[in-house]
């Protein structure tokens, strides 16, 4: 067995794979910066675009963020069906080189669906010496009605258009002034709670990218997520 078929990397594929970035250069410079921008500022979604022609499981934004983000360097996991899309991963492939593994825990990159995001602390975290060696999990938001409006405004009221059983939280740490308040519809039952114990083993940790149609934003290991304090009524109200 090959090496490339020992970390499971995508089999050969007689299908033509769509269309990658259009000015690779370019592209991935702009795809880079409104990733690096959406970590520094946790909690405010950044715009991106990507391939028009992507495949219709990954839609232009995502299948640009990966594009840009994966390299024969980066092995990357592919949860749920998206690892058996043929079109995705023979795009993959074919513009990245990254093999694509079959076990989560040794993926530099985790792309899943919300509800196939697998459980945090089985991935890799880094180690004390070596943090950046951990994984980065992006989570491909657009069935869950999450936009532009993913996260607002410190002290504002979440936009429409998030699921409305998706408590309010409150983002704080670095990049964030004070606090930023946000919906997580994207959030599998658990997942947050994951976060939040993970935040012990710091600096080891995982960071997240969630993807909408066309924004991305950043959750770092650094970001501290709680319930929303309930907002005061006024006499009116009461």
């Amino acid at each position: 067995m090959s090496p490339a078929e020992q970390v499971g990397t995508a089999p050969t594929s007689l299908s033509v794979p769509a269309p990658g970035l259009e000015d690779p250069t370019r592209d991935s410079q702009q795809v880079f910066r409104a990733a690096l921008e959406a970590l520094a500022r946790p909690g405010a979604p950044q715009s991106v675009a990507g391939p028009a022609g992507a495949p219709d499981a990954l839609g232009p934004a995502l299948a640009g963020v990966l594009l840009t983000l994966l390299d024969a360097e980066s092995p990357v996991h592919l949860a749920g069906g998206l690892g058996e899309d043929e079109d995705v991963r023979t795009h993959l492939s074919f513009h990245t080189g990254a093999p694509i593994v079959e076990d989560a825990a040794r993926a530099d990159m985790i792309v899943a669906a919300p509800a196939d995001v697998p459980r945090l602390g089985g991935l890799s975290l880094g180690t004390d010496e070596a943090p950046h060696r951990s994984a980065t999990v992006i989570i491909d938001a657009r069935a869950t009605g999450t936009g532009a409006d993913t996260g607002t405004g410190a002290g504002t009221a979440p936009s429409a258009g998030t699921a409305p059983n998706s408590p309010a939280l409150e983002a704080t740490g670095p990049g964030i002034e004070s606090t930023v308040v946000l919906r997580t519809p994207w959030a599998r039952p658990g997942l947050i709670e994951e976060r939040a114990r993970l935040a012990e083993l710091f600096p080891r940790g995982v960071d997240l990218l969630v993807v909408a149609e066309n924004t991305i934003l950043g959750l770092p290991r650094t970001t501290r997520l709680r319930t929303a304090a309930a907002q005061p009524t006024t006499p009116e109200e009461a």
